[in-house]
């Protein structure tokens, strides 16, 4: 009977441990999902911001935008991100280095193209679904001297989770 009383004592000892573990576990839990709610809705704020920007532009802006044969380089990047993010086609063009043919991306050409029909553009972007991860391959395979900031962002994003 004692040691029937002695199991049952640390049986019950076991048993409020683990509830005590499972409590804290469970408030961390909550604490962790409250800060992503409240991150999420910063990040929706500057989404629903970002939006009624966009819708600010006027087609002339765009317009202008396309007919720079050499555009000023923070309007290149971010073009540049956006025609990335969007999947788009990226023209290339070739060209003789010696007696080797070589293939260069051309952005800005895909973006002139893209900026060609800007009511699409700015369905795109409205349309973009921001839970649909951007392949980190994808941005690599585009990544040249000038977009290297584009996979360093994501590169610190990627640390800061």
């Amino acid at each position: 009977m004692l040691n029937e009383k002695q199991e049952a004592q640390k049986l019950k000892e076991v048993v409020e441990a683990k509830e005590m573990t499972a409590s804290f576990e469970k408030n961390m839990a909550e604490k962790l999902e409250q800060e992503c709610k409240e991150q999420l809705s910063k990040e929706l704020a500057k989404l629903e911001e970002a939006k009624k920007e966009l819708s600010k532009i006027k087609e002339k802006d765009l317009v202008e935008m396309r007919s720079y044969t050499k555009p000023p380089t923070t309007i290149r990047i971010i073009m540049e991100m956006i025609l990335i993010l969007l999947g788009r086609k990226i023209f290339v063009d070739e060209h003789m280095k010696g007696k080797k043919k070589v293939r260069t991306p051309n952005y800005w050409k895909s973006i002139q193209e893209m900026l060609k029909s800007i009511k699409k553009l700015r369905d795109d972007l409205d349309k973009y679904d921001k839970k649909k991860p951007v392949s980190y391959t994808h941005l690599r395979a585009h990544e040249t001297g000038r977009n290297l900031v584009c996979r360093l962002l994501l590169e610190k994003k990627k640390k800061k989770k």
